[in-house]
């Protein structure tokens, strides 16, 4: 943003070009999101973090995705939030994968198998999280 004779910050001239980082327009431009681009962002960096999990413990979504099902078995918790999924394996000696980003990936292997259902979102408890939001779960 460039600054005006008096100071004052200029909005005329801006740093985020046509089709920036999230597919941003420039600001004086009506802001839209290429929602494309976000879904390939988001699916490409679950890959990322699947993939350095499966390069360090080969197995790993396998065995992830197990500790999925078996959380369905014994936990009555109507609504449930990857999070839970992760403690859950972990409190059962699960090795811990080098990106907990990695449990993204588990999750929509369960929803595309049909065993759970995404509803919508809450915050994460995780205080490395910063309360982002987070998808909310149930059983299929």
């Amino acid at each position: 943003m460039g600054r005006g004779n008096e100071g004052k910050i200029s909005l005329d001239k801006n740093p985020i070009s046509e089709k920036g980082q999230l597919g941003v327009k420039q600001m004086n431009e009506q802001i839209t999101f290429d929602d494309e681009l976000a879904k390939k962002l988001r699916d490409d960096g679950m890959k990322r973090a699947i993939d350095h999990a499966e390069k360090d413990y080969p197995g790993w979504k396998d065995m992830a995705f197990g500790y999925l099902k078996e959380y369905l078995t014994r936990s009555n918790a109507v609504e449930f939030t990857g999070e839970r999924v992760r403690i859950f394996a972990e409190s059962e000696g699960f090795i811990k994968p080098p990106d907990k980003r990695a449990w993204g990936s588990v999750m929509t292997r369960g929803a595309k198998a049909g065993l759970i259902v995404k509803i919508g979102w809450t915050t994460a408890s995780d205080p490395k999280v910063h309360k982002n939001p987070v998808s909310l779960w149930r059983r299929a």
